[in-house]
């Protein structure tokens, strides 16, 4: 794959945390466009926005043309932005948004965007948001991927699985370069009366699952 576009990888410990994207100062989300990869439609239980059949990577590619086109659109001979056929605008995210597929698999998820990411578009970088826990299905197309962040929000103690990720991406060939960072947050829906705890506890405990170089 030779993606034209800069692609990044943002792995979220909760659907909360993924309305808190901002938090990391290190990603300019002007002229970019979100991508879910999941199997499980995650952050549809949290957006308003809902999932459509039409609306996702692997559909626009399948179809020749999955809106009713405009007049002009049919003497246009610009080529299809495949991201602005799929992408929903949501005001609770800094940048559009392509939603995961319903019942598509993770392979057909990444071959549709190893597809679409060296097509024409007017985004100029991509953003994939993953749930950490799906951060394996979806590790073959970690090679391409230029930067990764890791976004926690402290409601969520370390699991096994967050151990997991870090050593997936360790055994990635990672540079400090392509390494943007462990980024704690908190959503204050997830109400939390010890939050100066959790937070003093995360920095206690972050330098086991920083990435070193």
């Amino acid at each position: 794959m030779l993606h034209p576009k800069p692609l990044q990888c943002i792995f979220y410990s909760h659907p909360w945390a993924a309305l808190l994207l901002e938090r990391i100062e290190a990603i300019d989300f002007e002229d970019a466009v979100l991508v879910e990869l999941s199997c499980q439609n995650i952050l549809s239980h949290i957006l308003p926005h809902k999932p459509n059949k039409q609306r996702h990577l692997t559909a626009v590619l399948a179809a020749h043309e999955p809106f009713k086109p405009r007049f002009m659109d049919v003497f246009s001979s610009q080529p299809k932005d495949r991201f602005q056929m799929a992408m929903r605008k949501c005001k609770e995210m800094p940048a559009p948004l392509v939603f995961a597929p319903e019942g598509i698999g993770e392979l057909n998820q990444i071959a549709a965007l190893q597809i679409c990411a060296n097509q024409y578009s007017v985004y100029k970088h991509i953003i994939l948001l993953i749930h950490y826990e799906e951060a394996r299905k979806f590790s073959s197309l970690y090679t391409y991927v230029d930067k990764f962040h890791i976004l926690w929000d402290i409601a969520d103690l370390p699991t096994p699985k967050l151990a997991e990720l870090t050593e997936l991406l360790a055994n990635q060939p990672l540079t400090a370069e392509r390494w943007g960072g462990f980024q704690l947050c908190y959503h204050p829906r997830r109400y939390l009366e010890d939050s100066q705890q959790r937070y003093a506890f995360f920095e206690s405990v972050i330098d086991s699952y920083l990435l070193k170089f």
